[in-house]
């Protein structure tokens, strides 16, 4: 069954970070989505064109353990209640096509293969930075701006593949999966400035820093 538990904020069992996982190639949108969604930038931004739901979408390929999924907050609204769901499933997103209900929680998440739920609207702001991942004992660990804030969800089946599922819901209208390698390099270039004693990075790039940390 799948789950939408209320373990949020706490203390992570076990820490892990993209270890292992900065080869893979960049995590893009599945072509199989919610009927409101708009996919561009070669993948990588979903739009919700219209509502407030029918915005399901997954990642194009499985998942690692301890693989971080970033996601962008493009744009958000103030003209609904609730944001962005979250987790992850055992499910192949392509066996979904012409079959995916309103919503993640609950539609998807009462069925077997399905982990997720919401986050606190307080986290979402526009160009706020949300990563998530799930640990090998099936506990999903998110944060924001390179902050860890802990387990958000635990229960995960992590023995078969997982695709990450994003639900671009109600005040979340515009979401951008960032590319961790992207991030990794500018953390290695931060980390050298900083040896060679250049000038104090920029928050922004203190921020990615801290994220691959």
């Amino acid at each position: 069954m799948g789950q939408t538990g209320s373990n949020f904020g706490q203390t992570p069992r076990s820490s892990s970070g993209n270890s292992g996982t900065n080869n893979l190639p960049p995590l893009l949108f599945h072509e199989v989505h919610g009927e409101n969604i708009r996919v561009s930038r070669d993948g990588t931004v979903a739009r919700r064109a219209s509502s407030f739901c029918k915005g399901v979408t997954f990642t194009n390929r499985p998942v690692k353990n301890s693989e971080k999924v970033y996601i962008k907050f493009l744009t958000v609204s103030n003209n609904w209640s609730g944001v962005i769901r979250f987790g992850f499933t055992c499910n192949d997103p392509s066996n979904l096509r012409n079959a995916l209900p309103k919503y993640a929680c609950p539609d998807l998440t009462n069925k077997t293969g399905y982990w997720a739920k919401a986050l606190a609207e307080k986290f979402v702001e526009k160009d706020c930075i949300l990563f998530y991942y799930v640990t090998t004992a099936g506990d999903i660990h998110f944060g924001i701006n390179g902050e860890e804030k802990g387990i958000f969800l635990s229960g995960v089946e992590t023995r078969g593949p997982l695709w990450a599922m994003i639900d671009v819901y109600g005040n979340t209208t515009a979401i951008e999966l960032m590319d961790a390698r992207h991030q990794l390099n500018n953390s290695r270039r931060v980390v050298n400035n900083h040896n060679s004693g250049a000038s104090t990075p920029d928050p922004a790039e203190r921020l990615i820093v801290q994220s691959m940390s």
